[in-house]
């Protein structure tokens, strides 16, 4: 089962490597094809639509038939998407390419989630979603970083194709431990079972949306800000760097003890709180240093949120966990979807800070948590 687990964390890792390593270099891509800045936006913004669909069929075919069908199948298309972005000619080929990697995406996404869980006894829990939160964060630290270096000496052609190797080395992988890993096995698919969204579900589904509407601000709208202070790319490359080091960091200290001494919905309130903060923050900051600060607070933060959320979405109902798992993808996808166009919106037409939108987003939903009486 080591060696199982070992594979997961392989594919969770190469599986959010290639979206994060795309975010410097894809809009870019798609203008040297040719886009217009409409079709730029459409096409970095149409993965997290069609992620969604995919999403559901995941939940749907994971509670019939367990999480190994999607995984295996998500991961080939993803490795075969990545190989179209290398042979795209023009920029309406690279948008359909687009589509469909979000589709492949959005299978392959909740069933790495899935294929943990299944692995996890009720103590390993708490250490095992943390586990998952530190291979993001280490992808979301190398991916940005190796694209943007690669791309600049090898092109972005070249970049793809070494992404979708990475994929397809992973799909082999994880075919060769399917073995190895446990899976209830069934001759005949189950039934689905009613969806009953517990207390939990709720909180972990609301906080979801807000931390990565609020993470999708920060990366949309905080270069602006360093370059309107008079930062250059290299130290807005040193916060973005410090943000996700501070959540590995804290990751690594809820994958310890500290799951055991902290509810899952009170670090969930915690970890959004200091977020929260910070966003309220970084338009104050004038320089490099406070930069840092404010960056590493919302690292602190989201290394707080994400294991709790996950803790929490494990908690639904067996017959039902697939569906929610992708569900709580959907309300993922939809904050990087919906809360960052609404504060450039707000920002453009009506003058309001980007990150104080988002703020009181997570303001809203903190509320909710807080003093709503969940039933």
């Amino acid at each position: 089962m080591g060696e199982g687990m070992a594979a997961l964390y392989f594919v969770v890792f190469v599986s959010f490597l290639d979206t994060h390593a795309q975010m410097p270099i894809l809009a870019s891509y798609s203008a040297s094809l040719g886009a217009a800045p409409f079709l730029i936006g459409l096409t970095v913004g149409l993965y997290s639509f069609t992620n969604i669909i995919g999403n559901g069929i995941s939940g749907m075919v994971m509670d019939r038939s367990g999480w190994r069908a999607p995984l295996a199948i998500g991961l080939f298309f993803a490795s075969i998407s990545l190989f179209g972005y290398a042979l795209a000619d023009d920029a309406v080929t690279l948008l359909a390419i687009r589509a469909f990697h979000g589709l492949a995406g959005g299978l392959l996404i909740p069933a790495t989630l899935m294929a943990i869980s299944s692995l996890c006894s009720g103590e390993e829990l708490g250490r095992r979603m943390a586990g998952y939160g530190i291979v993001i964060g280490c992808a979301a630290f190398i991916g940005p970083m190796f694209a943007g270096v690669f791309a600049t000496s090898q092109g972005f052609e070249a970049t793809y194709v070494v992404l979708a190797t990475l994929m397809m080395v992973s799909f082999v992988a994880v075919i060769a431990a399917m073995r190895l890993i446990p899976c209830e096995r069934t001759m005949e698919p189950r039934p689905l079972y009613p969806i009953r969204i517990t207390p939990g579900l709720k909180i972990a589904f609301i906080t979801a949306f807000a931390t990565m509407g609020a993470t999708g601000t920060l990366v949309s709208h905080m270069p602006i800000h360093g370059s309107g202070i008079g930062l250059e790319s290299s130290s807005v490359g040193m916060g973005f760097a410090t943000f996700a080091l501070m959540a590995v960091f804290l990751q690594m200290m809820w994958a310890g003890r500290l799951s055991l001494r902290i509810s899952a919905k009170r670090a969930c309130v915690l970890g959004l709180s200091l977020m929260t903060v910070a966003l309220l923050a970084l338009p104050g900051t004038e320089s490099l240093t406070t930069l840092i600060i404010v960056m590493a607070l919302f690292g602190i933060g989201f290394g707080t949120v994400f294991p709790s959320m996950l803790m929490l979405v494990h908690s639904g109902e067996a017959g039902a966990r697939g569906r929610m798992m992708a569900l709580f993808f959907v309300f993922y996808s939809l904050g990087v979807a919906v809360v960052p166009p609404l504060a450039g919106y707000l920002f453009q037409y009506n003058g309001i800070i980007p990150t104080l939108t988002s703020a009181a987003v997570c303001i809203l939903v903190l509320s909710a948590v807080q003093f709503r009486r969940w039933t």
